[in-house]
């Protein structure tokens, strides 16, 4: 089974049409059911915000917190070197 049958692109067409129906400006998903249900996207909370908004007319745009200051130092720290 693809993709495109676990998450049909017409979800979000949807989703996106209910929310002007409700008279809304935009729908605000977090991570959950509803999230995963949408995109396929299996986030997890977290204490930063994930979210996704889907705006009544216009492209969805996905806020997804910035690594933690840790990993940045982490992975851009060059690679040790054995000594032969």
């Amino acid at each position: 089974m693809g993709t495109e049958e676990l998450y049909p692109s017409d979800r979000l067409a949807a989703a996106r049409r209910a929310t002007a129906t409700a008279g809304l400006d935009a729908l605000l998903l977090s991570p959950g059911s509803d999230l995963r249900y949408l995109t396929g996207y299996d986030a997890h909370p977290g204490e930063r915000l994930t979210c996704l908004v889907l705006p009544a007319r216009g492209e969805p745009t996905l806020i997804v917190p910035p690594p933690p200051p840790a990993w940045t130092r982490c992975c851009s720290a060059p690679a040790p070197t054995c000594a032969t």
